[in-house]
């Protein structure tokens, strides 16, 4: 069923440059140089991820990244705004650049607001704001901006970060 001699039937030869007898018995054209038959199909196993190096071969996809083949070489490119900061590709584009405050707009910018907004290191308004963003941090004083980039500046207050769940602003007033 498959021998381009004997397509399908005895004496049933498959003619080109590059015969091929489908596996149903059928003779079908060849490949164009450089390609390979996979699943019936030509493929550029140089190019295709679904058959990278050779049919069958998939390259798998990572989270928060694109698989591709490059060369016959499996390749993942991170997704707008993902980082592959620890620089494990089991785990892909672990790093969220848009919020994560370790990695704030691009891998190792750490924020020392606690804050990542955008891509920016911003003061939190909140001390639960704080604690959303860094729920490892331990309670004391910290910097927050209740009204943002109003008008008024930021003020240093003690944020609890144990009681009840953590994140609670307590202000002093001489």
């Amino acid at each position: 069923l498959s021998s381009p001699g004997t397509c399908g039937v005895c004496g049933r030869t498959c003619a080109g440059a590059t015969p091929v007898c489908s596996t149903a018995g059928a003779c079908i054209s060849g490949c164009s140089a450089g390609q390979e038959r996979c699943a019936g199909s030509c493929v550029d196993v140089q190019s295709d991820a679904s058959n990278c190096g050779g049919c069958g071969t998939a390259c798998p996809a990572r989270p928060n990244a694109t698989a591709a083949c490059r060369v016959g070489l499996c390749v993942n490119t991170c997704n707008s705004g993902f980082g592959d900061c620890d620089r494990n590709a089991a785990n892909g584009c672990e790093a969220n650049l848009r919020t994560d405050a370790r990695n704030c707009g691009g891998c190792g910018t750490f924020c020392a607001t606690g804050l990542c907004a955008a891509g920016v290191c911003t003061v939190p308004r909140t001390c639960d704001e704080l604690h959303s963003g860094l729920p490892a941090a331990p309670s004391g004083p910290y910097t927050i901006d209740p009204d943002g980039a109003g008008g008024n500046g930021p003020i240093t207050v003690h944020c609890d970060m144990t009681t009840g769940g953590g994140g609670w602003t307590l202000v002093y007033q001489p």
